[in-house]
């Protein structure tokens, strides 16, 4: 491993960045160091619709660093004009002692990345490397950040009967908490680091200071230092029976989803990792007294979705007696059954291998609509939107393939959701398909436009998510982090 100053081509590079940086009021480093690992590995190529008319190939292990002294420490963003061919890259940047993986979505043109970062007053490091696929860099800069703060759920439900905690993921920016207020009235709680980004915590409030509260509807403040953010939050002594339920558990990476329908059967759709099924799903299954499922999907045969063994365990343990893939029925096809209607909108002559091939369905019941994406990608969205574009629009979206792949804007846009649900891992925070193309392609624009906001329930932020649904006018929500006790008890009663 070789690491010098750089030669004088990549220090135009680095003078235009001096340039860029100004942006900065304060005092920066006029020498500004880049060093690089594995010599001969970083390449400079003349390219004249670069800024300096060229540009840093970024490629086999390489990496690049620069020195930066910042006036105040704080949130800047940090940009970068890059070109990605041939699909998106995930990369690594280098930020002090920090490596945090990120996304960049596949652009044959300059784009530019932008996300804020907190940096330490003084003298920072900032760099990055190669980690997933050869990318092309033409500049990078730093501008002064103002993240607004945010709280998930938007929305909860506690149920007393459960005898969990609530816990909400605040993105705080570094800022503290100082107090959370219930209708006015202060409450205890405590807060906890989130693992995987530095701007959130965890915010959790015990069950034992919840039930000191009657049932009823609250505002439930969070006071920081420099902001306040709300929630609502509904208090039930019971969790009622609903005519669908449905439970989708945080399985990281993987896929599994259960619902019990109006005739009182059972349905799954995938059941995630042999871990994830073995961990998680059977035991979710068992704590809820079901021992038969009496529909089995599996939308494709990838090890995050069948378990690794077409679900066969699930279908000796579980007295299966309905299984579909995605050769059981064509595209456009409607099945009734049981209470609800559900539309095959993608299928295996759709696609020519197993993430393409992937069922999407559209699920209804009495108005309301649950469209589940399974792996597929934008260009199946494309098929849908082309032939079936008034079945679109949806309650419910059910992220596809994790929102590790690709994901159309458009079609989301039409879908118009009022939740998403996101079974993933940390992974996903590096994807353009999630950081770009649904946070700010989709959710920033649908929610410029909304009265109320798109809910996204990440299971890896929130936990799982239960969901009651009476009519597409009559159906509620609620996240439980401790999903490895009973958290849908009206599945279990008489």
């Amino acid at each position: 491993m070789k690491s010098s100053i750089i030669s004088p081509r990549i220090k135009l590079v680095i003078l235009f960045f001096i340039v860029c940086t100004q942006l900065i009021r304060g005092q920066l480093n006029e020498r500004l160091e880049g060093s690089y690992s594995f010599e001969n590995t970083l390449e400079i190529t003349k390219d004249k619709t670069a800024t300096k008319r060229s540009f840093l190939r970024l490629e086999d292990k390489g990496n690049v660093k620069w020195k930066v002294n910042l006036p105040k420490e704080g949130y800047y963003n940090v940009h970068i004009a890059y070109r990605a061919f041939n699909g998106s890259k995930e990369q690594y940047l280098l930020k002090n002692n920090d490596t945090i993986p990120v996304g960049f979505s596949m652009s044959e043109t300059w784009n530019e990345f932008k996300q804020p970062f907190y940096f330490q007053k003084g003298s920072n490091i900032l760099g990055l490397q190669e980690n997933w696929g050869h990318m092309d860099i033409d500049w990078l800069m730093l501008s002064e950040a103002q993240p607004k703060v945010a709280i998930s759920p938007k929305k909860q439900q506690f149920v007393k009967e459960i005898h969990t905690p609530l816990v909400f993921k605040v993105e705080n920016y570094h800022q503290e908490i100082e107090t959370v207020l219930l209708n006015e009235k202060p409450i205890e709680f405590s807060v906890e680091s989130y693992t995987y980004q530095e701007s959130s915590v965890l915010l959790k409030i015990s069950s034992e200071e919840l039930n000191s509260f009657e049932e009823g509807d609250f505002l439930l403040k969070v006071v920081l230092n420099k902001s306040t953010i709300t929630t609502h939050l509904s208090i039930v002594n019971n969790s009622e029976q609903a005519g669908v339920t449905i439970i989708v558990p945080d399985v990281e990476h993987g896929s599994s989803v259960f619902m019990r329908l109006p005739s009182g059967k059972n349905l799954l759709i995938d059941s995630g990792k042999k871990w994830v099924r073995d961990s998680i799903v059977v035991p979710m299954l068992k704590r809820h007294k079901i021992d038969t499922i009496h529909t089995f999907m599996i939308t494709h045969y990838h090890g995050d979705h069948d378990s690794g063994d077409r679900g066969e365990l699930i279908k000796r343990e579980f007295n299966v007696q309905q299984f579909i893939d995605y050769n059981s029925y064509p595209t456009g096809y409607v099945l009734e059954q049981d209470g609800i209607a559900i539309k095959f909108l993608n299928c295996s002559e759709n696609g020519n291998e197993e993430n393409t091939k992937s069922l999407a369905l559209k699920i209804t019941y009495n108005g309301f609509t649950y469209y589940h994406g399974g792996d597929t990608y934008a260009s199946n969205q494309e098929n849908i939107l082309e032939n079936y574009p008034d079945d679109i629009k949806t309650d419910v979206f059910y992220a596809n393939h994790h929102f590790h792949g690709s994901v159309l804007p458009k079609y989301i846009l039409k879908a118009d959701p009022d939740i998403v649900v996101v079974q993933a891992q940390e992974a996903v925070y590096a994807r353009s398909a999630f950081m770009v193309n649904y946070k700010k392609k989709f959710l920033e624009i649908s929610n410029s436009k909304r009265k109320e906001p798109v809910e996204t329930l990440l299971g890896l932020e929130t936990g799982a998510t239960v969901i009651s649904v009476n009519s597409g006018k009559d159906w509620t929500y609620r996240a439980h982090r401790d999903q490895h006790k009973v958290i849908a008890p009206e599945l279990i009663k008489n």
